[in-house]
């Protein structure tokens, strides 16, 4: 289900899989996926390393949404057990 699959208009190396994106943490793969829809807004991302999971969820439409909000999910999300943050990389 994770395993990046090739698709049009999106650049191999973001690790497309079936509706997630794919890239390597310090602590192991993480599978995201993001959107928004009529006032809404949403971050989802798991580490498969660690089972540790992190939702972002806004009400507040696309256009006037916080996008420091999404980063915050994401800099909590880089703390899990086993990463810094840093060193993560795109397949």
């Amino acid at each position: 289900m994770w395993t990046p699959y090739p698709v049009d208009g999106v650049v191999p190396e973001e690790g497309y899989g079936l509706g997630w994106f794919v890239r390597i943490h310090p602590s192991g793969p993480i599978v995201e996926h993001d959107g928004a829809w009529q006032g809404f807004t949403s971050y989802f991302a798991r580490y498969l390393g660690t089972g540790v999971s992190i939702a972002v969820f806004t009400n507040l439409h696309a256009d006037h949404s916080r996008p420091d909000q999404i980063g915050q999910g994401r800099r909590i999300g880089a703390r899990a057990p086993g990463g810094s943050g840093s060193g993560q990389r795109t397949f």
